[in-house]
């Protein structure tokens, strides 16, 4: 009986998979994004890669080609040689990006590179690597599931997520009773696993806080998650509510009790900020499994391969692997010699790796990492290794089956993250319809018993906070104390209130986006203008550039802002709101791009994504877009209604304006007045500061209606020619 209904159960998970990865397959294959005219400059080896090489190439021509991967992508190093010489053979390589600029690329490869990528001068360019496991991993996940399902293995956690009850479950073969019964060490070796669930120990001592400052709800979920007999628990933290600091407290908690923790993540971000936080409060005896180059820097000191190049490697021979590794390309006895260091390494790598694994408390790793046909196989195999608990944090980012390939590695486990933000990427629709509903979103709606949500945030003021908290959270959220009236002024030179929400309002002015050939993503050009002239104004009046944030929902604007911002010189972080996820600014400029009449609004029709957008800002948060298109979008017009009724609207009168400004607002010149020790207004000079009063008086007007009643006229019939609003001695802002 509950065979079947495990079939029945992964059967759609299992077709959607499929088709996720077919789909997913096919896009690779037609993506044309490319790094080209590199060229090889140098070898080496690092403590933090493990029996890899580490290659410097240099990027030539430097432009956009440099923004087409990010660090940690898996791609190809393609030879150009057979391009002019149709006798040869094309040559390629896979591997990932260890880091990325302008003008190097370095990549991470398995063992040592092959002769060809060697050659002085010779061109190479770089394209997305089609083959992604991670669709095989979760394929196996669910047909475990499967198999456990008839060899009597599933743990309490699985029958609870799939309804079933002990009675469902078909009794032992007589067989396997004989064999218990006549041949007892023999069966406990074979199935060391069930039997370690079985006796799994509950009791759980509680330990003085870790974190004191922790509050009510943290405490409780806590408290709930580690119960004796609890063995099951859903967290559910909106944003800024602190859920990552509950996680470090039931880590420490549980690794103080003796137990063993498996972290899990969706992303490498998610997984990498866990790290740092354990690292921070001084957790020593954790490992983080997974590629290097797709892990954070602090991470990679706690990798798998770090761990085994310190045990393995002395002092004396690392020095010596790295001298033959700078001389590969013109020693070919140096090369012999690291392939016999590299193949001897090879030979004791996986029991190696169990080894280090079984001595730690505390593994961390993204879902597909920690899968047991990845670096965890070798452990899984061994008698004895096994984890108390498994956390899966950002949870309703991850589609279900990722989730199956952790939940059977322990007999309780935590759910962990808000499933009103980032929803899982899916490419193809019919895969949608099956995965588009997380396991998370099923454990809210069915066990909300078990549910704990967290309520106080700690990122937010209260204006900023008021928005989400009641159109995504019931209006259940409070601000603490401490942040709760925090501003712009605290931060700057603003020497009257500044509001926290502002809108840049381009309806009426034919701000339109725009698409380019052979991009599948839209920018605006207008917008991101408007961006530059707000991040100016901000510069002006001393923000720190290091605390603003600016965030699109395409890619393409990202790179406009991006080069833009480049051109003045200013380190601004620019993202998409996925890659914004988790992070927080104490000021952020949100450009929403779309401006169309036929009010299409794309990826902003995501009410998850908005959430995301708007919640990252601590202290001012600053929309650009056109009001108009968002009037069909319940969400958008929302928000848009809510900043009009509680913060500031001001509306632009035309494009020529804006980009005349820019072109004589000497923004290059903010750079040297930022940086001095002291500051004063009048280290601005006197031209400067007429910019700053045409900004105020011609670019920009002030929200003229007022009435509620007449909200729908205003978002619709804007005219440019509006009456000029009164001279104002402050920028309106």
């Amino acid at each position: 009986m509950a065979i079947c209904k495990i079939e029945n159960y992964i059967r759609p998970l299992l077709k959607a998979v499929d088709l996720e990865a077919e789909f997913s397959r096919d896009l690779a294959n037609m993506d044309l994004s490319r790094v080209d005219n590199l060229t090889y400059d140098s070898c080496e080896y690092s403590e933090l890669l493990f029996c890899k090489t580490l290659i410097t190439f240099v990027h030539t021509h430097k432009g956009d080609g440099g923004f087409a991967f990010c660090v940690g992508d898996q791609v190809v190093i393609n030879s150009d040689s057979h391009l002019t010489n149709p006798y040869l053979e094309p040559e390629s390589q896979r591997c990932h990006i260890f880091s990325l600029d302008l003008e190097y690329v370095k990549l991470s490869m398995n063992g040592l590179p092959p002769a060809w990528i060697l050659e002085k001068g010779k061109i190479f360019h770089l394209t997305r690597d089609p083959h992604d496991f991670q669709y095989e991993r979760m394929k196996d996940a669910l047909k475990t599931l499967k198999r456990r399902a008839k060899e009597d293995r599933l743990t309490d956690v699985i029958r609870l997520l799939l309804n079933i009850s002990p009675e469902e479950e078909e009794p032992m073969k007589d067989a396997e009773n004989i064999k218990r019964i006549l041949h007892p060490s023999e069966y406990v070796r074979e199935n060391f696993e069930k039997i370690v669930l079985s006796q799994h120990k509950q009791e759980f001592n509680f330990h003085p806080l870790f974190d004191e400052t922790l509050d009510v709800f943290q405490r409780k979920a806590i408290e709930k998650s580690l119960t004796k007999d609890n063995t099951f628990t859903v967290i559910h933290g909106p944003p800024g509510t602190g859920k990552t600091s509950s996680l470090v407290e039931i880590i420490r908690q549980a690794h103080e009790n003796g137990y063993r923790v498996l972290v899990t993540g969706a992303s490498n971000p998610a997984v990498d900020n866990l790290v740092a936080r354990l690292a921070e409060v001084g957790e020593k005896d954790i490992a983080r499994l997974g590629q290097p180059a797709r892990a954070s820097q602090i991470a990679r000191e706690y990798s798998l391969d770090k761990s085994l190049n310190d045990l393995l490697i002395s002092k004396q021979e690392m020095e010596y692997i790295k001298r033959c590794m700078r001389k590969i390309e013109i020693d070919p006895m140096s090369r012999q010699h690291l392939n016999d260091k590299f193949n001897q390494l090879r030979s004791v790598r996986d029991d190696e790796t169990a080894a280090i694994l079984q001595k730690k408390s505390i593994v961390l790793g993204t879902m597909i990492s920690a899968s047991p046909l990845g670096q965890l196989k070798m452990m899984l195999k061994r008698p004895g290794f096994w984890f108390d608990l498994v956390i899966i944090d950002e949870c309703s980012q991850a589609i279900e089956p990722m989730c199956w390939i952790v939940l059977p590695l322990a007999k309780r486990c935590i759910l962990a993250g808000d499933h009103r933000q980032l929803p899982p990427v899916l490419r193809s629709r019919e895969a949608d319809r099956e995965l588009g509903l997380t396991l998370m979103d099923k454990c809210v709606s069915l066990f909300k018993e078990r549910v704990e949500t967290l309520k106080i945030q700690y990122r937010m003021n209260e204006k900023l906070m008021e928005w989400p908290s009641n159109y995504f959270y019931q209006g259940k959220l409070e601000a603490h104390p401490e942040i709760k009236n925090i501003s712009l002024t605290d931060i700057s030179d603003f020497r009257q209130g500044v509001g926290s929400l502002l809108m840049i309002d381009t309806i009426g002015c034919n701000m339109h986006e725009t698409k380019v050939f052979g991009h599948k993503s839209t920018a605006n050009n207008f917008e991101a203008n408007l961006v530059m002239l707000y991040l100016y104004y901000l510069l002006r009046h001393r923000v720190p550039p290091s605390r603003i944030g600016i965030i699109t929902p395409y890619s393409l604007q990202r790179r406009l802002i991006e080069r833009k911002i480049s051109e003045v010189g200013f380190d601004v972080e620019v993202r998409s709101i996925d890659g914004f996820q988790g992070q927080e600014r104490d000021v952020i400029i949100l450009s929403m791009v779309r401006s169309n009449r036929k009010q299409t609004v794309g990826f902003l029709s995501s009410e998850q994504r908005i959430n995301v957008a708007v919640t990252r800002a601590r202290r001012h948060l600053a929309v650009i877009g056109d009001s108009s298109t968002f009037f069909a979008h319940s969400c958008l017009d929302d928000l848009a209604r809510h900043i009009k009724a509680h913060g500031t609207v001001k509306r632009v009168r035309t494009n020529s304006q804006v980009v005349d400004f820019l072109k004589n607002c000497q923004i290059k010149d903010l750079r040297d007045v930022f940086f001095q020790r002291s500051y004063d207004s009048s280290d601005l000079d006197e031209l400067e500061y007429k910019h700053v009063q045409k900004l105020e008086k011609e670019i920009f007007t002030d929200e003229i209606d007022t009435d509620p009643e007449a909200s729908d006229q205003s978002m619709s019939d804007f005219s440019s020619d509006d009456e000029d609003p009164p001279r104002i001695s402050q920028f309106g802002f």
